[in-house]
């Protein structure tokens, strides 16, 4: 089941709840989630700014973390335990 840190959090828009609970399914698939901006503003039907902005939203909650790799030009994002 999902946090209830992020369920009911008064912090986080919908949206970004939403978009955590995806990212959580696409690290339990894969393992990590390496999936870009674009896939996400995609999938949202939102733009990849707003996406940009709802990941900083779930960094400053201390709920995801991102790491780089590739010489920086790869990003995955991992759920904070």
């Amino acid at each position: 089941m999902f946090p209830k840190k992020v369920r009911y959090s008064r912090r986080l828009k919908a949206i970004e709840k939403l978009l955590y609970f995806e990212i959580a399914e696409i690290i339990k698939e894969k393992g990590v989630c390496d999936e870009t901006n674009a896939y996400f503003a995609e999938l949202f039907d939102t733009t990849k700014q707003t996406i940009s902005n709802y990941i900083q939203s779930l960094k400053r909650e201390e709920l995801i973390y991102i790491a780089f790799g590739g010489n920086g030009t790869k990003r995955y994002i991992y759920l904070r335990q």
